[in-house]
C-alpha cells in the first residue's frame, strides 16, 4: 500500500492506492465514482441559502472538495486515524481556512468506541467501518452530532 497524491477535478487528493474504487476513478477520470450524484447535490445546493456543511464519514474528502464551491465551509468528520491524516492534508491543501477536519465518530452520547481493524494493504478494504463500544481495534472519541454542529451548518451529508 502506498499513499498517492492525485490531481483531480476537485483539487489535490491524498489516498491509498489500494482503494481500487476511488483511486481507479480519480486517477483515470479525475472524478469520483459518485460524481453524477455529487452533481445532483451541487445543483440542489445552488438553489438554497449558502452555509456550511457536514461531511460525516468524510473518508479522503472527495465530497468535501467536490462541493467546496457550493458552500461557505465544511466540517469533515472521519474516525479512522490513517484516513483522517489524508483527509486533513487534502482539506488544508485545497480549502485553507474553509474546512474543519474532525477526528471522531458520531454516537448518541459522549463515549469512546472501537473501530474495526482495517488492513489498508488489501484492495477493496474501504468504507463501512463499524464502530461499537468495546471489542478490539482503534479507540476513537464519539460525540453526538448535535454537539458538533455550529449554527452556520445548513447541510449534512452521510
Amino acid at each position: 500500500m502506498s499513499v498517492v497524491t492525485l490531481d483531480t477535478n476537485y483539487g489535490k487528493v491524498r489516498l491509498f492506492d489500494t482503494d481500487i474504487w476511488q483511486h481507479k476513478w480519480l486517477s483515470e477520470s479525475g472524478a469520483a465514482i459518485e460524481d453524477i450524484y455529487i452533481g445532483f447535490v451541487r445543483d440542489i445546493l445552488s438553489e438554497r441559502r449558502r452555509g456550511s456543511m457536514i461531511d460525516l464519514g468524510a473518508s479522503f474528502g472527495v465530497w468535501s472538495l467536490a462541493l467546496a464551491d457550493a458552500v461557505d465551509g465544511t466540517y469533515a468528520i472521519e474516525p479512522q486515524f490513517e484516513v483522517f491524516q489524508l483527509l486533513a492534508w487534502s482539506l488544508r491543501e485545497n480549502m485553507p481556512g474553509r474546512s474543519t477536519p474532525m477526528k471522531c465518530a458520531c454516537w448518541d452520547s459522549h463515549t469512546t468506541l472501537r473501530l474495526d481493524v482495517v488492513d489498508y494493504d488489501k484492495e477493496s478494504n474501504f468504507g463501512g467501518v463499524r464502530t461499537r463500544p468495546g471489542g478490539h481495534g482503534e479507540r476513537v472519541a464519539a460525540v453526538p452530532l448535535d454537539d458538533l454542529v455550529p449554527d452556520d451548518v445548513h447541510y449534512s451529508f452521510i
